[in-house]
């Protein structure tokens, strides 16, 4: 979603705090960007946050500190709690929260959109959504775990592995998944790599576009998020030495790193831009 994009509800323009949240979204891939998940509650992070140092994750952004009122924001009054639309807001609030770094506060909203059981740090209990919600929050989902990156993650996996998994579940339904963005994802990637002078002309950057997404013989032909959660993981053993596979990415590919950086932003931004679509907001051009 563009900055100018000024997105609005029937009518009626997005909170500017929620505009200028967007805005601020990114993704770093640089090593020490990773981070553990707490797997805490919305109030024990709001307490976390608020005794971090001035600035860490916009802990003392509003936004963060209150979820509940965030997702009463993005979802607007024409709608009532625990309808579709709710939990899609909930997922859009998700993503937003996840730009600003907000990684534990993201997960608590889609786990229990997305996982069936019960779980302490949760928002609430289980829901049975429909199949396409259900895809979209097991996404955002792996997009979580894909934050935690190297580190200890749920069920004895790294994060990388887990976001894998999460990213696998999205694709499950193909009735869900089909509601999903894909080509939309894959197209902006392809050109953000052909059309960005700096981009194109790296080797790095063609071989695994060439290799990961362009190729005619993938396994998944449209998009698959695994192929990106596969990139942040060989870019950041390169840049820690902690690969021992001797045909990972170079330590000194910088061009790919910054690649990677705006590939998984925009895949970010579109399925932003996609789910407030799906909620009714109108102008929500990438």
């Amino acid at each position: 979603m563009s900055a100018s994009a000024s997105p609005s509800f029937r009518g009626r323009k997005l909170p500017p705090s929620i505009v200028e949240a967007i805005q601020r979204m990114e993704m770093p891939l640089s090593p020490d960007s990773y981070a553990n998940l707490y797997y805490k509650s919305l109030p024990e992070m709001s307490e976390i946050r608020r005794n971090q140092p001035t600035g860490a994750t916009y802990s003392n952004s509003p936004l963060v500190q209150d979820v509940v009122g965030t997702i009463a924001l993005v979802r607007g009054d024409g709608y009532a709690e625990n309808t579709t639309e709710d939990y899609l807001s909930r997922c859009a609030t998700g993503l937003i929260l996840l730009g600003l770094g907000a990684s534990d506060e993201a997960h608590d909203l889609v786990s229990p959109l997305s996982w069936p059981n019960e779980l302490p740090f949760a928002y609430g209990p289980p829901v049975a959504v429909p199949e396409h919600v259900l895809c979209l929050a097991s996404y955002v989902h792996a997009l979580v775990h894909r934050r935690e990156g190297p580190h200890p993650s749920e069920f004895g996996m790294k994060g990388f592995a887990n976001a894998d998994y999460w990213a696998g579940s999205a694709l499950r339904s193909p009735d869900g998944a089909e509601a999903l963005p894909l080509e939309e994802i894959r197209a902006s990637i392809v050109t953000l790599a052909t059309q960005h002078a700096s981009y194109s002309q790296d080797k790095d950057v063609q071989d695994w576009v060439q290799q990961s997404v362009s190729g005619v013989d993938l396994q998944f032909p449209v998009w698959d998020p695994r192929v990106l959660n596969e990139l942040c993981s060989d870019l950041y053993n390169a840049s820690t030495n902690t690969s021992t596979n001797s045909n990972t990415i170079g330590s000194n590919s910088t061009k790919l790193q910054e690649f990677a950086e705006q590939a998984v932003l925009t895949e970010m931004r579109i399925l932003l831009k996609h789910t407030l679509l799906a909620i009714g907001y109108e102008d929500c051009s990438a």
